[in-house]
């Protein structure tokens, strides 16, 4: 109703220009004519590109005056001198809305950008308390280019589907709960989460023809962001067919942003449409809504608009009160520019020498910690090539954040360090971009190696501080062993938390299993705690059998119940 009735002034506006211009009866027909088509082309970008309606938002402000300028610039004018009067009007708009534009701007409102992120700056032993202890099982291997390529795999569960659909844009969701689900091939499956994150992604439309013909698609795919042999096409929940209708790239009113403005969103910003999954496994769009506080700039969240794809319905929520399975309220882009904004602003907008001044190393992700998620990334003093001169966590829904103080190596130079390892140097692989973990209660990056394919090749460990202490193997188990073992050698470097502690000891194996070149081992009196290990790095563990002696290394941390050794010898062997 806001857009045709900003429409209809234009309309009205453009007539009285005309009017202006020209008096004579004969070109009234052809004003009206035109200003009703100027109306009407209003209306449509209006609609089309869905404008937030409203005075802190120069978007819409910006249209108008595009189109008064070109309907000044349309009529017909005898009287050049008039032709200039008058254009001065529209010229007027797009000045005023610079000069607004620039009083909204860093330059003038330094202050308050800065003032936008609130950090709270912690000593490096903080981070080894806050970073979560290592959880094989738990361990992000598929970031979401790899779960892409996974969830194209799926299309071919139901035929004829990959000529209709394709996977849209793919989103991390974390759940806790259980439900069932029935996969492309109608098979059921019953599945459990507890505090898991996989990564899903809607089916939406090739092309408008088939969106024609079909209406809505066949459901979405859901891919393990710990194993890439898990995934699924979703086609029920619950027993509730997955029929998508409102999604972020469909037509008319099932577009999804188009809905939200047509259900009274017109004057709230509107960003980060991510498709995540409830406790039950139910779809649901999060959708960010936003102001601008600062003038006509400065994005800040407000809450979130959770919308059910099959229904259309809407919840809104702010950010204390969004339901605690939503896990991204806070907008990575946003975050990264209020981060910038802390570092760099530091004494003004203008800054000669660049004093003080720290800055992103333009790499961030999203890192798990304990129950919650946060963006982090490395922080550099203005002008550095591979160090750090701190680490930030930012937390994904309220925007805490805290600087680590902490001098190092940054991402990128882990990176290189990775790709210099020698036993993939001469490697065609790629390296991911390294996430944080705690490792045997020391923080350590963690990166996956990836071929040609995409698929993970090798993975790898690597110390903050030194890239000396390294491990890399074809499994996480055998490159935690090749880094504990670099440890080892590099042990006056090694620095412990106060939760964890270096056992020497001699055991007697009361159980052992093994998986592959991996091996699992339970001693005598003590059924708590899993030692394991690979027997490419640990060659007698594929001899250990049950009732053996053996003396071994590892660390333990006082909550973990499962150990990597870092040295194994069996007694009754000399090898």
């Amino acid at each position: 109703m806001i857009y045709f009735i900003i429409s209809l002034l234009m309309a009205v506006i453009s007539f009285g220009v005309g009017y202006l211009f020209n008096t004579e009866k004969e070109r009234l027909v052809i004003n009206v004519i035109f200003s009703i088509f100027l109306g009407f082309l209003t209306w449509f970008l209006l609609w089309f590109c869905c404008f937030v309606i409203a005075f802190n938002f120069t978007g819409w402000m910006w249209l108008i005056a595009v189109i008064l300028t070109i309907r000044i610039l349309f009529a017909g004018i005898v009287d050049e001198y008039d032709y200039n009067y008058k254009a001065l009007f529209s010229l007027l708009i797009i000045v005023i809305l610079i000069v607004i534009e620039i009083f909204s701007s860093r330059a003038f409102r330094h202050k308050e950008f800065r003032g936008k992120l609130m950090v709270k700056k912690v000593p490096y032993e903080n981070l080894v308390k806050d970073l979560s202890p290592l959880d094989i099982s738990k361990m992000i291997i598929v970031d979401n280019n790899e779960a892409k390529i996974i969830a194209e795999l799926t299309l071919s569960d139901i035929p004829g589907l990959g000529s209709r659909c394709k996977i849209g844009e793919i989103s991390g969701s974390k759940i806790t709960g259980s439900f069932t689900i029935t996969d492309g091939k109608g098979v059921k499956h019953d599945l459990s989460f507890d505090n898991d994150l996989v990564w899903v992604a809607p089916l939406e439309f090739i092309g408008y023809w088939r969106y024609s013909d079909f209406k809505t698609t066949d459901g979405f795919v859901m891919v393990s962001a710990y194993d890439s042999n898990v995934r699924y096409l979703v086609t029920e929940v619950n027993g509730v067919k997955m029929n998508l209708k409102y999604l972020k790239d469909r037509y008319f009113e099932f577009n999804l942003e188009r809905h939200l403005r047509n259900n009274g969103y017109l004057n709230a910003g509107l960003t980060a449409f991510s498709f995540e999954l409830d406790d039950q496994g139910s779809p649901k769009y999060v959708v960010t809504e936003y102001d601008n506080v600062i003038g006509v700039s400065g994005e800040e969240a407000t809450g979130t608009l959770i919308v059910d794809p099959l229904t259309g319905d809407i919840v809104e929520s702010d950010v204390k009160n969004t339901p605690l399975w939503v896990e991204n309220i806070q907008p990575i882009d946003f975050v990264k520019s209020q981060i910038d904004d802390w570092g760099e602003l530091i004494h003004g907008w203008i800054n000669k020498s660049n004093r003080d001044i720290i800055t992103t190393t333009n790499g961030i992700d999203i890192v798990m910690s304990g129950n919650s998620t946060n963006y982090y990334t490395c922080m550099q003093s203005s002008g550095a090539d591979e160090s750090s001169s701190g680490f930030m966590l930012v937390n994904t829904r309220d925007k805490s954040a805290i600087l680590y103080e902490i001098s190092g190596i940054n991402e990128f130079g882990i990176m290189k360090a990775f790709g210099n390892h020698i036993k993939v140097k001469n490697k065609n692989y790629s390296v991911t971009f390294p996430k944080p973990y705690k490792v045997r209660g020391v923080p350590a990056y963690f990166a996956t190696y990836k071929g040609d394919d995409g698929k993970v090749a090798m993975y790898g460990f690597c110390d903050f501080k030194d890239t000396k202490i390294m491990g890399v193997g074809e499994t996480i188990i055998e490159a935690m062993n090749d880094y504990q073992k670099s440890s080892i050698l590099q042990a006056q470097k090694l620095n412990l938390d106060s939760d964890v502690k270096l056992e020497t000891l001699e055991i007697i194996v009361s159980e052992v299993i093994s998986e592959n070149d991996n091996y699992f081992i339970i001693p005598v009196g003590n059924k708590s705690i899993e030692l394991y290990g690979s027997s490419k790095a640990l060659k007698e563990l594929k001899w250990a059998r049950k009732g053996d002696k053996a003396n071994v290394i590892y660390n333990l941390g006082k909550k973990e119940t499962s150990a990597a050794l870092s040295y194994f010898d069996l007694v009754r062997l000399d090898l």
